[in-house]
């Protein structure tokens, strides 16, 4: 089995920087007191900006160390063609940033003072974060809560989430400790690991707070691969998480290595040496690619291509890649149970986009998002949505040329402007673009 790719990823993570202001024990950053750059990183950003990749966080380390004015010059040249996400721990306030901005993670390690500035280890911490996130949320920011579920932090994790919906969180994403970097170090001696009890001792509270519905339930979620063996009602839940390291996304560092993911060490190539597809494509990363690596339990999973082995990049494990610390040091009969459950056809995994309800358009007025984009590198045309990149034909990138010349629309010009395509297709195409945001129904509220 070998996973088809796009020629270039669909997302980019740019570590601007590998200093921080605080002091995280699972940090994936192995160099800390790296010296800044200015020059290198200005460099990197510009070939960036050349390529179009859909999709560019600006992480760290901390990026906001580098100030307000150089991030806002980086969002600015980037947006052009990507959309971007910074990523921050709002230990300081960045006043004046830019409106391009599609939105900002923001890290929360702790549901009070204590609990945040124990993680950190920098006092006064907590007060700023929040002050931060409330700032940003104040002048029409949207706002991607951060939470690192540890072995330490497994049984708040309820408070956590219900702190950042309190400081206006938009949605919250819960990413599994893994090992890297400084983590690595801290991980035994600490226990990071959450155990497979712990973890699901977190999901039973994750669930309660979801069922409240103070936000919705969808805005709740894992950000980082979870192996779907692990606790059956991921698949009751809708809570199933797969990573798209090395097959949608990858990580590039100042000096401008590209890595399956941040928390790899492995360098496939240098981008300032090669087109970013060449090294996409290389023969070294499809080796990754083509699972040959995969140990059991998961070489035999029906649901492996999907599932893809949890998260496969682990500091401790001894190679480049393995299969998920949850199924490889931790397996258990709950686990094996779920395995056989899956492989008997009882535990399916289900498209979600696929089964979403598709909008009588007719009669309405739609409107184009803000951060819609339309992209060309070398053969191959990228839609570009707040939070998407979709590979397009010629089809799709000729409606979206004219939508975003128009802005305001109906099905009706769609059908007199496109009489070469039949009603149905254009009607579905325009509810695909509604349920990635990329447009939306004007309505009176």
């Amino acid at each position: 089995m070998t996973v088809i790719t796009n020629n270039i990823p669909d997302l980019l993570q740019i570590e601007l920087t590998y200093a921080c202001n605080l002091n995280c024990p699972f940090c994936y950053n192995p160099r800390r007191d790296n010296k800044i750059d200015i020059l290198k990183i200005d460099n990197l950003v510009n070939k960036i900006s050349e390529i179009g990749i859909p999709h560019v966080y600006l992480i760290g380390g901390e990026p906001t160390i580098l100030g307000v004015e150089k991030i806002n010059e980086y969002i600015n040249k980037l947006s052009k063609k990507s959309s971007v996400v910074l990523v921050t721990n709002a230990y300081e306030r960045m006043e004046n940033l830019s409106d391009k901005l599609a939105y900002i993670g923001i890290s929360l390690h702790g549901y009070n003072m204590l609990s945040h500035e124990k993680v950190n280890n920098v006092k006064g911490s907590y007060n700023r974060t929040l002050d931060n996130i409330k700032y940003y949320k104040s002048i029409g920011i949207r706002i991607r809560c951060v939470i690192v579920l540890t072995g330490i932090n497994y049984n708040i994790i309820d408070k956590l989430i219900l702190r950042c919906i309190l400081a206006g969180a938009d949605e919250i994403f819960i990413d599994r400790y893994e090992d890297g970097g400084i983590g690595s170090k801290n991980s035994s001696k600490l226990g990071l690991k959450p155990s497979n009890d712990q973890f699901r001792e977190a999901l039973t509270k994750i669930i309660n707070v979801r069922n409240m519905n103070l936000i919705s339930k969808e805005s709740i979620s894992f950000g980082t691969a979870i192996p779907f063996c692990v606790d059956s009602r991921l698949f009751e839940e809708n809570l199933l998480s797969f990573c798209g390291a090395g097959l949608d996304f990858c990580a590039v560092n100042p000096d401008g290595e590209l890595r399956i993911c941040n928390q790899s060490e492995h360098s496939y190539g240098n981008i300032f040496d090669k087109d970013i597809d060449e090294i996409w494509n290389d023969r070294n990363l499809n080796s990754y690619r083509d699972y040959s690596w995969l140990s059991e339990p998961c070489k035999s999973c029906k649901l492996v291509d999907i599932c893809q082995a949890g998260c496969r990049v682990d500091a401790n494990c001894g190679d480049d890649y393995c299969v998920d610390y949850a199924v490889r040091e931790n397996i258990d009969k709950e686990i094996l149970d779920n395995i056989d459950a899956i492989n008997r056809g009882e535990l399916k995994y289900v498209n979600v986009e696929n089964n979403r309800l598709d909008i009588d358009l007719n009669n309405k007025y739609l409107c184009i998002s803000d951060y819609l984009k339309v992209n060309e590198y070398k053969d191959e045309i990228y839609m570009v949505t707040r939070y998407q990149g979709v590979n397009i034909g010629q089809y799709g990138y000729d409606i979206i040329s004219y939508l975003l010349e128009t802005e305001i629309f109906t099905l009706d010009e769609l059908y007199s402007k496109f009489k070469q395509f039949d009603h149905n297709s254009i009607q579905n195409f325009i509810n695909l673009l509604l349920n990635i945001e990329a447009v939306y129904i004007i309505n009176k509220d």
